[in-house]
């Protein structure tokens, strides 16, 4: 299904979430890049509802899909 497809999965690190977004990921037929994201104040507060943390490892180009596992990764 995802031959050629960009998946990443966006999580804070943390084992649990990593874990969920590689089993979505694969049971897709997808390979995922993992990201990494760790926002500081006042961005760890406001998650999920904020603005995004600025992150210089999350830029184009895009995935085809994004899974984002854990509050810090919605936003």
């Amino acid at each position: 299904m995802g031959e050629g497809l960009i998946c990443w999965v966006l999580t804070n690190g943390m084992a649990g979430f990593e874990t969920q977004g590689i089993g979505i990921a694969e049971a897709l037929g997808l390979t995922p890049v993992m990201k990494r994201v760790k926002p500081s104040a006042p961005w760890r507060w406001i998650a999920p509802r904020g603005p995004a943390a600025p992150n210089p490892d999350i830029h184009a180009p895009w995935p085809d899909l994004l899974i984002a596992s854990g509050r810090p990764s919605i936003p």
